[in-house]
């Protein structure tokens, strides 16, 4: 499911945080940052609105941890991990 999917279901004031896994820089964000569905600016989601939902976590004040990846970046990255391996395998 993309993340737009997601986003067009979803009640306009359900608080959401959103955690793209495929950034080393970007941090777990905490339930205190959360924006609503409304409220989130075009500009964080131009980037992200057609990346694959991982998960979604429901914290206990009712607010949704939405974690997104690349599903094409992580098979690319498990096909050259595969392919690493088998030359070592044939290396050694």
């Amino acid at each position: 499911m993309k993340l737009i999917e997601l986003l067009e279901v979803l009640s306009l004031e359900t608080p959401i945080g959103i955690w793209n896994i495929d950034s080393k820089q970007e941090k777990c964000p905490l339930p205190q940052a959360y924006t609503k569905v409304k409220n989130i600016p075009f500009k964080k989601l131009r980037n992200l609105y057609d990346m694959d939902v991982m998960g979604v976590c429901v914290d206990k004040a009712g607010g949704l941890l939405i974690r997104i990846y690349d599903k094409e970046r992580l098979a690319r990255s498990l096909a050259h991990y595969d392919l690493a391996r088998k030359i070592k395998e044939v290396d050694s």
